[in-house]
Parts: structure tokens; sequence; C-alpha cells
């Protein structure tokens, strides 16, 4: 057992820890609550590196925009008002150390990025049927907007939503007797949205108009990538969320970064031509035309975008004839 589980974690009463991963000012660590016995995860931050805003990066010193005091206070206040979805992850506790800040989370199961590289690695074998996909990903993409619309309702967008920042959890992938492989249900299908050491809070009577430009590459809006005097927070987390469902439903990234002018996917898509890359990207069959329509709403300039209503009412997850599987 590591010095940190052994010694660190028993001091401030959390024991059996395990590291998750290394993040750009610290570690994630997974362990065990005394009082409840339940799993529990532990972000750690270090003081030196919080105080300059930066992280070491081969050897180098780089800014960087997280921070986790007031992603402790966002988290508490997010997750303390009786009306938060179940969709985010939880605030537990905050401590801090001569040399660290430790956040206290619930933890919301395995990330979502790595299972839906597995779901298409069998999908690419034909061992997973594309429509049973579909109907997962409407499951947990209708809960990535319940968490995305009851931040905004809170003055606060998350300005890094991507995959990786979504955890999953009530659903595994077994062999079933004719060697496909099957999504089997083992509790309640449940996504949360954790990570919110970029998230901003804009007080009441805000327009929600920015310029932190920040957030993974590949989910940057436009405005990010054109480094907009000032664009809408808010519009940028839509437009993050549909990178992600892109992702979910065909298992690539749409483009290298979101710049109209400089990609080439980039521009088909916001021209309204997605059903002809799919086709070179040979993913044609992946979708259908309620999900290009959809794509085509969110992959707009901020003015013409749809908002997180617009998606709510989009006919591809309100068909009425959807297989009920979960």
């Amino acid at each position: 057992m590591s010095s940190f589980a052994s010694n660190s974690k028993q001091s401030i009463g959390y024991n059996n820890a395990t590291k998750l991963e290394n993040t750009l000012q610290g570690t994630v660590w997974k362990a065990k609550q005394p009082s409840t016995n339940k799993d529990i995860v532990i972000k750690i931050t270090k003081k030196d590196l919080h105080k300059k805003s930066a992280a070491v990066q081969n050897g180098r010193l780089c800014a960087i925009e997280e921070n986790i005091k007031s992603e402790t206070v966002i988290l508490r206040h997010l997750t303390s008002n009786p009306k938060c979805p179940k969709s985010i992850v939880k605030f537990i506790d905050f401590f801090k150390t001569d040399k660290d800040y430790r956040l206290i989370m619930e933890d919301g199961g395995e990330p979502l990025f790595e299972f839906v590289q597995t779901v298409h690695e069998h999908i690419k074998k034909d061992e997973i049927e594309i429509s049973d996909w579909h109907n997962l990903v409407k499951i947990m993409f209708k809960q990535m907007i319940e968490a995305i619309e009851y931040t905004h309702s809170q003055n606060i967008c998350h300005f890094d939503i991507s995959l990786e920042n979504i955890l999953l959890n009530g659903i595994d992938l077994f062999y079933g007797p004719d060697d496909n492989i099957y999504f089997l249900r083992n509790g309640s299908i449940q996504i949360k949205l954790c990570d919110y050491g970029l998230a901003h809070y804009f007080g009441n009577y805000s327009d929600f108009l920015s310029n932190k430009y920040c957030g993974k590459v590949i989910y940057r809006s436009p405005e990010i990538v054109d480094r907009k005097k000032l664009f809408n927070a808010k519009a940028n987390d839509v437009f993050s969320l549909g990178v992600a469902l892109f992702v979910m439903l065909f298992g690539i990234h749409p483009w290298k970064n979101a710049s109209y002018k400089y990609d080439k996917a980039c521009k088909m898509i916001m021209d309204g031509k997605l059903e002809k890359l799919l086709k070179i990207y040979k993913r044609e069959k992946y979708g259908n035309n309620e999900i290009i329509e959809l794509l085509s709403m969110i992959f707009q300039f901020e003015d013409k975008r749809a908002t997180i209503e617009d998606i709510k009412n989009c006919s591809w997850l309100n068909d009425e004839n959807d297989d009920e599987k979960y």
C-alpha cells in the first residue's frame, strides 16, 4: 500500500485508498467512507501548483484554469439543493493539509469514455447491434441533458463537458450463447457529470457572456477556437454536449478542432453536409435522419445553435416507437 493510503488518508479518516489517475495538479483516489462503507473519490490538488494556477507538463510549468476551491464551492452548492438530479456527482467533504487540498465526492462509477470505446470495438466486429446501443445512448444522453439544464438553472456553466468527465453505473457487457455481446443491467443505469474544476458561476441576471477559453480541444465550440472576444458560455456547453453525443453514437471524433475556417470536417458539418461526411468516415449505417437533424441543430454558430429546450424536444429523443429495453 502506498504511503498516501497508509498514512495521509488515515489521518483524515479514510482507509484502503487506491490511486485512480494523475491529474494536472495532483492525483485522484478511490477509498471507503468509514461511516457508510461506500466507495468515495478523493481529488487531491497540490497547494503550490494551485497558488500559481499552474501545472507541470513535459517538465515545464504551464498556466491552467482549474481551481479546486471554486470547484468545491460550486459542487457543494449544486448538490446541496434538493432539486439536484442524480446525474451530477455529489459533494461529500473538503479538507486541506499543509501540502494539498482534498475534495471528497461520491463514486459515480466507471469513465463513460472507456465504456464507449469498448462498445464500438464490439460494434466493428458485429457483436453489438447498433440499434441496441442507440437505445442505451438515448437514456444516457437524456441524463446528460438533465445535468446541464440543472447546472445552467443555477447560473453555472461547466466549461469542460466531455465523455472523460462523465461516469457510468448500472450497465455491463456480457457474451450471449450466440457469441454476441449484450447489455446487462445491474441496477439503475445512471451517468454522473463530474469535474467542475473549470466551472464558473455567473450570478443572477447574467447574460452568460465569457472570454474564458478553456476545455478539451475536441469539445470546444467554434467561438472558443476562434477566441471570440465574448461568447455565450451556455451555448458552448451545448456544443460540447453535441460532441459527446457524436462520439457516443459514431465512436470517433467529428474533427480535430471546431474551426470553420481551417478544419474541413467541421466546415462540412456546419454547412449541413454531415451525412456526406459520415459516408467518408464509413459511419453512415450508424446514423439516421433524426440523429443527423439533431446534430445539425447543435453544430451551428452560437446565434443559431439549438438550446437545451430544443434538444429535449427533438424527434430522436421523443420517438414513441423506441424499443424500451432498459
